[in-house]
C-alpha cells in the first residue's frame, strides 16, 4: 500500500495537517522534519538506556560486594559491605552499561526497524528538500483514498503533494 506525501514550508502547517489526518482516522501518519522536533512519538531507546543503567548499577554493586565478601579485609570491625566506597564503581558501571545499551538500541532500531515499529514499511519516495528546508507528512492510504488525502494536505497548506508507491 502506498500513500501521499505532502511537503510544507512551516512546521506548524505540518503539525496541523498531521493532527487533522490522524483525527480523520487515517491508518498511518508519518512526520518528516529536517530538524529536531519535540513532542512527537517516543522511541524505545530511552527505556533501553534506563534498563542498561539499572543493570549496570546493580552489576557494579554486586561485583564490589562479592569481591569484599570473598576477599574480605576487616579493619577496625567495620562491615564488609558498605555503600559509600562502592558509589564510584556503581556510578561507573551505571554510565558504562547505560551507554552500551543505548548504542545497542540505536543500532538495532536502525538496522531492524520493522521489528520495533509496525509502520516502517516506507514506500519509495525521497525528496532532497526534506533534509534541508521542507517538512513532510506522509499519509498511508489506498488508491481510492488518494484524492481525498491530497485535498486534505493541500487544504492544510501543502506546497506540493506526491503519490508514493510501496516498493516490492
Amino acid at each position: 500500500m502506498g500513500g501521499v506525501l505532502g511537503l510544507f514550508k512551516e512546521p506548524h502547517s505540518m503539525d496541523r495537517a498531521a493532527e487533522y489526518a490522524k483525527n480523520q482516522g487515517w491508518r498511518s501518519v508519518i512526520r518528516i522534519s529536517p530538524l529536531p522536533t519535540h513532542g512527537y512519538e517516543s522511541t524505545p531507546v530511552q527505556w533501553c538506556t534506563l534498563a542498561g543503567a539499572l543493570t549496570g548499577g546493580t552489576t557494579g554493586f554486586c561485583l564490589a560486594s562479592f569481591a569484599a565478601l570473598k576477599y574480605g579485609m576487616i579493619v577496625s570491625g567495620k562491615p564488609l559491605v558498605t555503600v559509600p566506597p562502592y558509589l564510584v564503581i556503581l556510578f561507573e558501571f551505571t554510565i558504562l552499561f547505560g551507554a552500551i545499551f543505548t548504542m545497542a538500541a540505536v543500532m538495532a532500531l536502525a538496522i531492524f526497524p520493522n521489528l520495533f515499529f509496525h509502520r516502517c514499511r516506507l514506500p519509495v519516495w525521497h525528496d532532497p528538500r526534506l533534509t534541508h528546508d521542507h517538512f513532510g507528512v506522509f499519509v498511508e492510504c489506498t488508491e481510492a483514498e488518494r484524492d481525498e488525502v491530497r485535498a486534505l494536505l493541500e487544504k492544510e497548506g501543502a506546497v506540493e503533494t506526491k503519490i508514493a508507491e510501496e516498493k516490492r
